[in-house]
């Protein structure tokens, strides 16, 4: 990478919605990057399914929020990053609420996806839309 996109790196305010495997693997590769900020989202709560999609979820979180369990433990890989959680449906005050350049949905349903894609395009946030399927995604 060279200087300016180091520079874009270390400014970007992401926010990342959904908080399965690729969500929270998305989440950790970013804030070991050292971006600005982070926010994880998520409106569930863990469940023993969970425990088998990723490796910061254990029993003893079952039934609490996802986003905020992830927060609590993907913060302690960098401190210089600022995160932040949210659990709150997302629609246009959340999106207004949440000033970010960046924004990375994963596991959203097409509405979302084209609400929250369009949405980012009107407002000039880049937006990422991701998803597995099956064994090898």
């Amino acid at each position: 990478m060279g200087k300016e996109a180091m520079y874009e790196l270390r400014n970007a305010d992401i926010l990342i919605s959904g908080m399965h495997g690729l969500g929270v693997e998305i989440a950790k590769n970013l804030i070991l990057s050292g971006v600005k900020s982070v926010i994880v989202h998520d409106c569930n709560n863990v469940d023993y399914k969970d425990l088998s999609l990723q490796y910061y979820f254990s029993e003893s979180d079952i039934g609490q929020n996802r986003a905020e369990v992830a927060k609590e433990k993907l913060s302690e890989l960098n401190n210089n990053v600022n995160m932040t959680y949210s659990s709150s449906n997302i629609d246009e005050d959340f999106l207004q609420k949440h000033k970010v350049n960046v924004f990375v949905l994963t596991d959203g349903d097409i509405n979302n996806q084209v609400k929250i894609g369009d949405y980012c395009h009107e407002h000039g946030i880049k937006f990422v839309n991701a998803n597995t399927k099956g064994l090898f995604g």
